[in-house]
């Protein structure tokens, strides 16, 4: 795992509680440890019934502030097929 979410884990899982997510877990090239200073921070929640649109859209907002990098947040319930595979296969949880 990325040595920048090691050190914001706590802050990271307490944004993610706070926008009605839980189980977060990255994937991508930063679970693959082929992370470079340029790459986007891909992370996989499964959102609560209370979730909205502005959750989603206010936790990578708030990840990508905390982070300093471009944050993609993917509800999990919203992958399909080969994908779903990939990520599920790759995910880290944090």
């Amino acid at each position: 795992m990325n040595d920048r979410l090691f050190r914001h884990r706590d802050e990271i899982h307490r944004l993610v509680t706070e926008h009605h997510a839980t189980a977060p877990r990255v994937f991508g090239s930063v679970a693959r440890g082929e992370a470079t200073g340029s790459s986007d921070v891909d992370l996989l929640v499964d959102f609560t019934p209370e979730a909205g649109l502005l959750d989603e859209i206010g936790l990578r907002l708030a990840l990508a502030d905390l982070l300093h990098v471009e944050v993609d947040v993917v509800a999990s319930d919203t992958l399909r097929g080969e994908f779903r595979e990939r990520v599920l296969r790759e995910a880290v949880a944090l």
